[in-house]
């Protein structure tokens, strides 16, 4: 009993260091698995940040690829743009020039009408000129004719009077 009362002042101290010491070892054991939480919780993350580094190094490729088709695109849209334009401008001068064709087209073919009636008025003019021609030499042939006659006449009305008719030369 002597050893109970003995030890009956350390008990109280004892408890206090027991207490102490199983709250140390709690928080110990709780930082430990915290520790160890926090360990899988690393892993993890280093896990999926390598997932996402391999990820965005797979993706790289292909985001390089669609900047260059869309800066090619780009190009070809400020081609297309330029060649709009161009045929813009391309339609609108033929447009001019098929309205000059037009009007040259209407112009030739008064022209050509004014032309055939010139000819035609030629040609009209040439046969009223040949036939006058004719006209003129059938009257001169028919005077002639007449002249003819009277000379004939008249040398005969001078052979019957016996006149000479080296005289009337």
């Amino acid at each position: 009993s002597s050893g109970i009362n003995a030890e009956w002042p350390l008990r109280p101290g004892k408890n206090y260091y027991n207490d102490i010491t199983l709250n140390n070892l709690a928080l110990i054991n709780s930082l430990k698995e915290q520790v160890e939480e926090m360990k899988k919780k690393e892993e993890r993350n280093e896990k999926h940040m390598s997932e996402i580094q391999a990820e965005n190094k797979r993706l790289k490729e292909p985001l390089e690829k669609a900047k260059a088709e869309v800066t090619d695109l780009k190009k070809q849209l400020a081609n297309y743009q330029k060649d709009k334009q161009s045929l813009q401008s391309a339609k609108a001068r033929l447009k001019v020039q098929e309205q000059d064709l037009k009007a040259l087209q209407w112009e030739h073919e008064v022209l050509e009408q004014r032309f055939k009636q010139v000819q035609q008025e030629r040609d009209d003019l040439y046969n009223k000129f040949v036939s006058a021609i004719h006209e003129v030499q059938q009257k001169a042939g028919f005077k002639n004719l007449l002249l003819e006659k009277k000379l004939l006449a008249l040398a005969d009305v001078l052979k019957k009077k016996k006149v000479p008719t080296a005289t009337l030369r």
